[in-house]
């Protein structure tokens, strides 16, 4: 991951304000919900896949309307990994597969996805992710502002407050305290949108500030396209020690080169990973800074 260090030459004269509130909403909000969402996640995936592994594995059994969705999408978008579910030869997954294994009853084992299925709803309806993350399957108002305001963890969170303030604070003095702020929440509802639009029925949540950074970073670019930028190349947190420390690998480069460079990585991760990992994309946005 790229970190802008500093812009040279930098002609900004406001104190940034909105950029500074902007940033520590954001560190604020995650301090807030990220050990919560840390706790919950794994819990709820260990459910979700035992769901998933009992309607594959037992075609006959009747899986409840309140998860069907899931059972469903999952079957749609992983077809080979049903198929392996159903091999009697695979390989057992954990403790409670060996246990289900040993089931022939099938009353028993539809009382075990009753049972698991209570358990999914109840720990969806107690999630944040759930809550105010953004599921393009199922859009809601609210998420399209506080989705934004969530992130998956410290690397997640630094890269986009360290780009939003690269960008913000020189478009802060430029655009005015009114525009900046309605451009920079529209952006964000706006890619969530475009990752909703390619990626129509996915019930994986999608949080972070991403879009909204990313049409931060494009407008930028069109209005500083020389602008000289110190840069230092960020592969894990003990590279920011090491920044600290004034180490690390760094140099200097134009906007016009290192922001469609970044932009492009963030593409490529995007395509790669999104559909795992829920991390907001960082391309939508670059649409609305033309």
């Amino acid at each position: 991951m790229f970190l802008p260090l500093r812009q040279d030459n930098s002609q900004g004269r406001r104190w940034p304000v909105i950029s500074i509130a902007l940033v520590l909403l954001n560190l604020l909000v995650f301090l807030a919900t990220h050990w919560k969402m840390q706790e919950d996640n794994p819990q709820r995936g260990e459910v979700r896949a035992h769901i998933l592994l009992l309607a594959a594995s037992h075609a006959d059994i009747n899986v409840p309307d309140r998860v069907r969705e899931v059972v469903d999408t999952f079957k749609r978008q992983h077809p080979d990994t049903c198929s392996q579910a159903q091999a009697s030869n695979r390989d057992i997954a954990d403790a409670w597969d060996a246990r289900m294994r040993l089931i022939d009853d099938p009353a028993k084992l539809q009382d075990e996805m009753d049972s698991l299925a209570e358990q999914y709803v109840a720990m969806t309806g107690d999630s944040l992710v759930d809550k105010y993350a953004f599921i393009p399957a199922h859009p809601r108002a609210l998420a399209y502002l506080t989705a934004n305001f969530l992130h998956g963890g410290w690397l997640h969170l630094i890269g986009n407050m360290w780009f939003l303030w690269l960008a913000g604070a020189i478009l802060e003095d430029t655009w005015g305290r009114l525009i900046y702020p309605a451009f920079y929440l529209i952006a964000g509802a706006a890619a969530l949108q475009f990752h909703a639009w390619f990626n129509p029925g996915s019930l994986t949540p999608t949080l972070g500030a991403s879009g909204a950074v990313a049409a931060l970073m494009g407008a930028f670019l069109v209005r500083f396209p020389t602008s000289k930028i110190e840069v230092a190349l960020v592969l894990g947190l003990r590279s920011i020690t090491n920044l600290a420390l004034g180490k690390g690998i760094r140099f200097h480069a134009k906007a016009y080169w290192l922001l469609p460079f970044w932009l492009l990585s963030e593409i490529l991760s995007g395509t790669l990973f999104a559909t795992s990992s829920g991390i907001g994309l960082m391309w939508a946005g670059l649409f609305l800074a033309r």
